[in-house]
Formats: C-alpha cells, structure tokens, sequence
C-alpha cells in the first residue's frame, strides 16, 4: 500500500489517466476526494465505495432447495 500526504490544492496520479486529489478535508474524521479518470471507451474505469465494491462481489446464499440435506 502506497500512503501519500496531500493538502488541498495538490494531487497524485495513478498511470497516465487516474487523478485523484482531495477537494474537502473535514475536521480528522473525512475526506472527500475528487477522482478525475476516464469514463468511456477502452480505458473506462468504474469507481465503487469499498462496501459497495464487496456487495457486489459478494457470493449469493444457496437457495434451500440447492442445499444438501442430511
């Protein structure tokens, strides 16, 4: 994991299209970052919450009729 300090006003590129920068800094409890990345085409980059990004990949429940019963 990479850490990097940034004040507002600054920012930090991931490869040649990702930026990221922080437009909001509230009193040592959230940041609210700005993501400028490509939204079209090959290069698209979709941008998820890390809860968000989990319940989307989460494995679905077996249906009780698909559970082995002993």
């Amino acid at each position: 994991m990479k850490i990097v300090e940034l004040r507002k006003g600054e920012s930090v590129y991931i490869g040649k299209n990702i930026r990221i920068m922080p437009t909001q800094i509230r009193a040592g409890w959230a940041v609210r970052l700005g993501i400028e990345a490509p939204n079209k085409g090959p290069n698209k980059v979709i941008i998820h919450r890390q809860e968000v990004f989990e319940e989307m990949h989460r494995k679905p429940m077996p249906k009780e009729s698909e559970i082995n019963k002993i």
